[in-house]
């Protein structure tokens, strides 16, 4: 006699109750980062596997329960939770694909080509995400907590990202990991 909900809003009630379990995170920052990773995807890789578009989302929020154990290693002990929570709703290759993203954006040289493959996607599309979501995170973390983040972007031989409320950028690194992977260079402005 128990209504059932939606499929994508078991596996919302799923992260939900896991992030619960971990200090250091919070709702405000978590729905920033997956609002900014979102659009940041549907604009950059908008021919991306549907399953990475989900698994981008749903990393950007539970990122931050990395937190809680280590803030070094954070995305490699969030991608280890994911993979022994049971989470509801999820299937072995959503879970996958959501742990390649994460461990993929700690670090650019973890291996991920076997959770790639069990979620059928290649490792270049997951590097792809993983960037997407260094984006979100890095952005979400300089822009000032209780505003809304605007993201307006154009893609063509560059990639433009204008965000009024940010107040520096300075990610060298993250730009040429861009470059890399998506064979066009990142702008980004306030």
């Amino acid at each position: 006699g128990i209504p059932a909900g939606s499929l994508e809003t078991i596996k919302e009630a799923a992260l939900a109750s896991l992030v619960a379990r971990f200090g250091g995170w919070t709702r405000e920052a978590a729905v920033r980062r997956e609002n900014i990773a979102a659009t940041l995807y549907r604009a950059i890789e908008p021919r991306g596997p549907v399953i990475l578009t989900a698994a981008v989302r749903h990393a950007a929020f539970v990122l931050d329960i990395g937190r809680a154990v280590d803030v070094v290693n954070r995305h490699r002990h969030v991608a280890d939770i994911l993979l022994t929570a049971e989470l509801t709703g999820f299937t072995h290759a959503e879970l996958a694909s959501l742990c390649a993203v994460v461990r993929r954006a700690g670090d650019r040289h973890a291996d991920i080509r076997s959770l790639a493959a069990i979620a059928d996607v290649g490792p270049k599309f997951v590097e792809r995400a993983a960037i997407v979501l260094c984006l979100a995170d890095e952005i979400e973390a300089r822009c000032p907590p209780g505003q809304p983040i605007a993201i307006r972007s154009e893609v063509n031989r560059h990639v433009t990202l204008s965000i009024p409320v940010l107040p520096s950028w300075l990610e060298q690194g993250l730009e040429k990991r861009f470059e890399r992977a998506f064979g066009r260079e990142l702008i980004v402005r306030r």
